[in-house]
């Protein structure tokens, strides 16, 4: 029954990993922030929007371990202390586990977070375009290594647009996206990490070019 339990756990986290994929293929109207607040718009078409505070409450928000009981995870106060009252709340079930979902959204930003007995278990966030010094190509994303550390990526890249985590059995897992600055053949073009304890264990990308 416990090894049941953990894989619909594992199961709740991958569904996570590929609906924020999906969500990066199908974002239409991001919100456009700067990774400095002092930069400025290079672009008339696009308005800037700068949310850097929600991100930080966002980003500020601890996951514990779903196989534990959110072990290590922020309870639900906690969290309503950083973003108030959710809009959505619904219940998730899969063999067994029963996790919580509560979902907060800012203009085009959307943030769920799920919780199983009241631990923050996965949180996920949607909706944000950054805006970068420079453009990431597909000879970026071909040249990136498996193995390579999230910092590493972040301090070339910049930040993801598109962010998820989640732990189970002490391994941290992150799925992130870059949607904004990607040179492509479509303005969906996009490149996917996965993260396993904060390495690049698997890397796509869609539409890419040089």
């Amino acid at each position: 029954m416990k090894k049941i339990s953990l894989l619909g756990l594992t199961l709740l986290s991958m569904i996570s990993l590929a609906a924020c994929r999906q969500q990066a293929s199908n974002s239409q109207t991001p919100i456009v922030e700067t990774i400095s607040s002092s930069e400025q718009p290079t672009s008339s078409s696009q308005e800037l929007v700068v949310n850097t505070e929600l991100r930080q409450k966002f980003d500020s928000i601890l996951v514990g371990d779903s196989s534990n009981a959110g072990d290590g995870g922020q309870s639900l106060e906690e969290v309503k202390s950083l973003l108030g009252e959710a809009k959505a709340t619904n219940t998730t079930e899969i063999n067994g586990v029963t996790a919580e979902n509560l979902t907060w959204t800012d203009g085009d930003v959307t943030i769920s977070v799920a919780f199983v007995d009241g631990k923050v278990v996965n949180k996920a966030i949607t909706g944000f375009l950054f805006k970068r010094d420079s453009n990431i190509e597909l000879t970026n994303f071909n040249e990136l290594a498996l193995g390579t550390s999230y910092a590493d990526v972040v301090a070339v890249w910049g930040e993801p647009d598109i962010y998820t985590e989640s732990k189970v059995l002490g391994s941290k897992s992150v799925g992130a996206t870059w949607f904004s600055n990607i040179k492509g053949s479509d303005p969906a073009a996009n490149a996917f990490l996965v993260f396993t304890d904060d390495s690049v264990a698997q890397k796509e990308q869609t539409d890419m070019t040089d």
